[in-house]
C-alpha cells in the first residue's frame, strides 16, 4: 500500500550534522565526450583516489562512519546516484519491525516510516527525494544499516515510501567514490579519454557536473600530451619528446659532448644519452631546435618570452603566490613566489628555505598549477656539453632570442621560490612545453 509521508523535523543525525558533503559527476567535451577514468589528488592532504568516468565522486567531511553493517544485511540502493527515485533491498534475518528514516546532508530527518518486514528479502522505494547526498537509515533487529543516496535532481517536492514487496535482486548501475575533503582544499583532476589527457585543479564548493575539455595534443611520432589550462593560455602538461619537426624532417641527435657545446644548429638529446632508461624525461634540445618553431604538434607552438610572461602574471594576480600575495601589475618579476605552484611534488633536491619547490610546506600549493615541472636539469654548453642540474631546476625553451649567442628560457630552482624568464646561451639543452595556438 502506497504511504505518503509528511516530513517532520527531528534531532540532528549524528553522523551527518557537521560534515559537508559535495557531489560531483563528470562529462567530456571537446575532443571526446567521454571519459574512461580519473585520478584526483588532494593536494592538501596528498591522497589520491581514482574513479571511472561514470562514476561520482562524493567530496565528504567526514568519511566511513556512517557505513556500519550494510553489507551484512544485503543493503542496496539503486540507481545511484538518483532523480530522486530510487528502490531499496534488504535481508531480514527475522520478521519483525523495521524503522525507516531518511536524513538530508544537514543532518535534519525528512521522513520516517515504520513497516512490518518478512524474513527474507525486503524491498521499497523512495520518490522525490532532495537533491544533493541524503542519508538512509534502517534500525532492524537491533542493528543499524546505512546507505549513501545522491540526488541530481533539484525540482523535487515531499519525500515519500512505498512499500512493493519482495523484488528482484538489483544491481548499483554506477560506483560512488568517496574522499575526505576540507573546504578550500585544491584538488588536481587528471581525466583520461582514450589518447587524450586533461589536467585541471578545482577547488569544490558545491555538488556539481565538471566538465574535461579534451584536446588533442599528438607529435608526429604519435606521442600523446596532458594538457593543462592556466589563465585563457592551454599548456603541454609533460615534456616534449619528438625526434621530428613537424614537417616530418629528423632533429639530428648528438651524443658527443664537445660537438654539442660548438653547436649552431639543431640538436636533441635524451638525458645522459640513455633513451631507454631517460626517455619519460622527454628530449633535450639547443635554442637551435626550437627556434623556427616547427618542433611543436601541429596547432602548438614553442612560447615566445611574453608567453611566459603573460603566465607569471596570470598566477601572481589570481592567487598562486605560495604566500597568498595577490599582485595587481603586469610585471612578471615582482611578488613572484610562484614556483611551487608551477613545480612537480616530488623529485626535487630537498631545501629549507620557505615556499620553494625543494620544501614541502605549503601543501595547498604544490604544483596547485597542474603544469607539473620536473628537474630534470640539463646539458650544459658552460661544462662542455655534460649533463647537470637533475633535481635541482628546471628550464623550458622560449623561441626567443636575445641576441646572437643568448635566448630565454624559464627557470624554476629546487631552492627559490621565484620563476624566472632569463637569458643563457643558446648552446644549453634544455626540455620544451609548447603552449597551444
Amino acid at each position: 500500500m502506497r504511504k505518503k509521508i509528511t516530513i517532520i523535523m527531528l534531532t540532528m543525525f549524528a553522523l551527518a550534522s557537521h560534515a559537508q558533503y559535495y557531489l560531483l559527476t563528470f562529462k567530456g567535451a571537446g575532443a571526446s565526450t567521454t571519459i574512461d577514468s580519473i585520478r584526483i589528488l588532494n593536494l592538501a592532504q596528498n591522497t589520491t583516489v581514482k574513479l571511472a568516468g561514470t562514476d561520482t565522486l562524493l567530496l565528504a567531511g567526514v568519511v566511513g562512519q556512517e557505513e556500519f553493517i550494510a553489507e551484512t544485511f544485503g543493503l542496496h540502493v539503486w540507481p545511484t546516484p538518483s532523480d530522486g527515485n530510487c528502490r531499496v533491498r534488504f535481508q531480514s534475518p527475522v520478521s519483525g519491525q523495521a524503522q525507516i528514516e531518511l536524513f538530508n546532508a544537514a543532518g535534519k530527518s525528512i521522513l520516517q516510516e515504520v513497516c512490518n518486514v518478512s524474513s527474507g528479502e525486503n524491498s521499497f522505494d523512495l520518490s522525490s527525494l532532495p537533491f544533493g547526498l541524503n542519508i538512509l537509515s534502517i534500525h532492524l533487529n537491533g542493528k543499524r544499516l546505512s546507505a549513501k543516496i545522491p540526488v541530481t535532481n533539484k525540482n523535487l517536492s515531499a519525500a515519500n515510501l512505498n512499500a512493493s514487496g519482495n523484488q528482484p535482486v538489483l544491481k548499483k548501475s554506477r560506483a560512488i567514490v568517496v574522499m575526505q575533503y576540507n573546504d578550500n582544499e585544491v584538488l588536481l583532476f587528471k581525466a583520461y579519454s582514450g589518447n587524450y589527457a586533461r589536467f585541471q585543479p578545482w577547488i569544490i564548493n558545491a555538488s556539481q557536473t565538471l566538465y574535461f575539455d579534451f584536446i588533442q595534443c599528438s607529435d608526429l611520432m604519435g606521442n600523446n600530451y596532458p594538457v593543462v589550462r592556466i589563465g585563457s593560455q592551454v599548456w603541454m602538461a609533460d615534456n616534449l619528446r619528438t625526434t621530428y619537426f613537424n614537417n616530418g624532417t629528423p632533429i639530428p641527435l648528438v651524443e658527443d659532448n664537445t660537438t654539442w657545446a660548438n653547436l649552431t644548429t639543431p640538436a636533441m638529446c635524451w638525458y645522459n644519452n640513455n633513451l631507454a632508461q631517460n626517455g619519460y624525461m622527454g628530449g633535450y634540445y639547443n635554442f637551435y631546435a626550437v627556434e623556427n618553431d616547427i618542433i611543436c604538434p601541429n596547432g602548438w607552438h614553442v612560447p615566445n618570452k611574453a608567453e611566459f610572461e603573460q603566465m607569471l602574471v596570470f598566477l601572481q594576480q589570481y592567487g598562486y603566490n605560495y604566500n597568498g600575495l595577490i599582485d595587481p601589475d603586469n610585471d612578471p618579476t615582482t611578488n613572484d613566489y610562484t614556483a611551487k605552484s608551477l613545480s612537480s611534488r616530488s623529485q626535487w633536491v630537498t631545501s629549507s628555505e620557505p615556499g620553494v619547490p625543494g620544501n614541502t610546506d605549503y601543501p595547498n600549493y604544490r604544483n596547485r598549477t597542474g603544469f607539473e615541472a620536473f628537474a630534470y636539469g640539463a646539458r650544459s654548453y658552460y661544462t662542455g656539453g655534460t649533463f647537470v642540474g637533475i633535481k635541482s631546476y628546471a628550464n623550458y625553451w622560449s623561441k626567443t632570442a636575445h641576441n646572437a649567442d643568448n635566448s630565454y628560457r624559464l627557470q624554476l630552482m629546487y631552492n627559490n621560490p621565484s620563476s624566472g624568464v632569463l637569458t643563457i646561451s643558446k648552446n644549453m639543452g634544455f626540455n620544451v612545453r609548447c603552449v597551444k595556438n
